[in-house]
């Protein structure tokens, strides 16, 4: 089925995008999604879920990164728009998508 236990949507669903998107957040959307491309079926998870009514409409008017409204005082996440553009998180990319 078309997602994590089969034909049914669960709260492991659920689960499983959260940190998806929370890698996305981090990492940079356009980073980690050029990055789920070649596994069609993580890609595919990812594209449905997000195009749940409930979860797209979530989506759009949640609080962003560096908004003051995410994350604690003094956090990455609380104080960085792009935290992927921060010179440690792309030297951590680089490291985790060497191949060889």
């Amino acid at each position: 089925g078309p997602y994590v236990c089969g034909s049914d949507l669960t709260y492991i669903d659920f689960m499983v995008f959260h940190c998806l998107d929370n890698l996305c957040t981090l990492v940079g959307e356009d980073n980690i999604l050029e990055k789920m491309t070649p596994n069609a079926n993580l890609r595919n998870f990812y594209d449905k879920m997000y195009r749940l009514p409930a979860v797209s409409g979530r989506m759009m008017e949640r609080p962003l990164s560096g908004s003051k409204f995410v994350g604690d005082e003094g956090s990455i996440i609380f104080s960085v728009k792009a935290p992927s553009r921060l010179h440690f998180i792309q030297k951590a990319l680089e490291k985790a998508f060497e191949t060889g």
